[in-house]
């Protein structure tokens, strides 16, 4: 149910669709620093990303930096050039605050490390490549940061995985 948890959750916060034909959605901080749902913004992330590590396969980071250099737990290891497998034990809250909030990384669910160089850029790709890739690939998340960590991309599919579903 983790995909199906991270939907709610987008349009919980009030995130948007940016594609009518593809699960594709962009969550951006709120603009007014005072209402409530900007409070709660970046433990919302993290619940992302704590439904995101429940998904069946590997969870994987596109970042520049070894993770593990940032103390956020776990063993990072190198999966493909630039990419490294999320490991279970990883402090979630550590990670948002200390590695992805520098921004321009992508982090996905999938059973292989892919090639980062072919993964599109959902900031400069439109959705029907990205949706092309994603399904090729079976990816069922791929979550992308701006260069300022903000607004997040996510692609999240919409059928939830069976061996997901009974959990």
């Amino acid at each position: 149910m983790s995909l199906a948890r991270i939907r709610r959750l987008l349009a919980d916060a009030g995130a948007r669709r940016f594609s009518a034909d593809h699960p594709l959605w962009e969550l951006a901080s709120p603009w007014w620093p005072f209402w409530r749902r900007a409070h709660r913004f970046e433990s919302l992330r993290v619940e992302i990303l704590q439904a995101a590590s429940t998904i069946p396969g590997s969870m994987h980071l596109v970042v520049d930096e070894n993770p593990q250099a940032f103390d956020v737990g776990g063993y990072w290891a190198h999966a493909h050039a630039r990419t490294f497998r999320v490991p279970h034990d990883c402090d979630l809250t550590a990670l948002n605050e200390r590695v992805l909030e520098a921004g321009d990384w992508t982090l996905y669910a999938g059973h292989e490390a892919l090639d980062p160089e072919t993964i599109p850029d959902l900031f400069r790709a439109g959705p029907d490549p990205f949706a092309t890739f994603a399904l090729a690939h079976a990816v069922p998340l791929v979550v992308q940061a701006f260069h300022d960590n903000d607004p997040w991309r996510l692609w999240v599919d919409e059928v939830d995985a069976p061996q997901e579903a009974a959990a």
